[in-house]
This record gives structure tokens, C-alpha cells and sequence, in this order.
């Protein structure tokens, strides 16, 4: 009986381990891109590759992009940008951005920052949609995207990464 007993134990434990492995809390990590310093949660069974001014977030065919786009105001002597202007810089920066035109476009507030948020589509067929969203932050553009892959499996993603991304002032101004 003892034996039994003793094996049962050792099956419970194997499948508490088990199921706990499989709901571990997701850590934030910071993150170096570019210019900006940068906590968030990467999406669990995703690579991260980081690669300076961008860090790209991949699973199977599918990814996603997070870019230090650079200076928002290239020209100090210009005056500033207007939000369509922001919007078609950042976008212009993408390539085949000829071909994709804007489906919806909304600001929104997320962790202290407002974010651009654009949904685009192909301009003749109205498929293929993407998803990008960009914020200023130190005088420069910080932009997710979406690079490759369905939007039945990038736009959750998309969200959770755009959910929780600290950028270096926005932590600072929390403490």
C-alpha cells in the first residue's frame, strides 16, 4: 500500500509541476531600442531578437516589430508636425507603403503615453490588413508593427505587447 501511495504522490507532483509550468506569470523585460529604454512583456512561445534600433518578435511565419524610427522632428527649424504628417512619416517608413492606405486611426492613452494606433489595409483590395502604432518619446518615434503573418494571430499579440510597453520616461514619472 505504501508503494501506491508513494507513486500516486509522485504523479500529483508531476502534474501540479506540470500545469503551474504552463501558467507562469509573464515578466516584463527591459529592452534597449535605439534610443529608448524600454520595459514590456514579451507574448509567451515568441522569440525575441533584438537587433539595436529594432527588436523583432517572432513564432512560425509571423512577426512583429518594435523600432526606434528615429528623430519625430528631423528639422529642428520646421515647425511641428501635424498629426496626418506623423502618421503618413511613420507609415512612408515601412516598406510597400505605397501600396497600403488607412482603415481606421485613433489616439489612445496606454501607460501614461499616447499612442497613434493605424490600422491599414491593401488600396485595392482591402486585404492584407496591418496594424502599426506609434508614440514620441525623448524626441523620437517608437513604433510597433506588424511585419508578416495573419492578423487572427498578430493583432492579439500586436495588443498585448502595445499593453504593456513602458517606454524610459513613463517609468521614471511612475516612481
Amino acid at each position: 500500500m505504501r508503494r501506491a501511495e508513494a507513486i500516486a504522490a509522485v504523479v500529483i507532483v508531476v502534474a501540479l509541476s506540470a500545469a503551474c509550468a504552463r501558467h507562469q506569470e509573464r515578466v516584463a523585460r527591459d529592452f534597449q531600442v535605439g534610443v529608448h529604454q524600454v520595459r514590456l512583456v514579451p507574448p509567451p512561445g515568441w522569440e525575441v531578437i533584438e537587433h539595436g534600433r529594432q527588436h523583432l518578435f517572432r513564432n512560425g511565419p509571423s512577426e512583429l516589430s518594435l523600432v526606434d524610427l528615429g528623430p519625430a522632428h528631423p528639422d529642428s527649424t520646421a515647425p511641428e508636425m501635424t498629426r496626418d504628417e506623423k502618421t503618413a512619416y511613420v507609415l512612408g517608413s515601412f516598406a510597400q507603403a505605397d501600396r497600403k492606405e488607412i482603415a481606421q486611426r485613433e489616439d489612445r492613452l496606454r501607460q501614461g503615453r499616447v499612442w497613434t494606433e493605424v490600422q491599414t489595409w491593401g488600396r485595392i483590395s482591402h486585404m492584407d490588413p496591418a496594424r502599426v502604432a506609434f508614440a514620441e518619446n525623448g524626441g523620437h518615434f517608437l513604433v510597433l508593427a506588424t511585419d508578416y503573418g495573419p492578423i487572427e494571430i498578430t493583432g492579439p499579440v500586436f495588443d498585448s505587447l502595445l499593453g504593456t510597453i513602458e517606454a524610459g520616461s513613463d517609468r521614471s514619472a511612475r516612481r
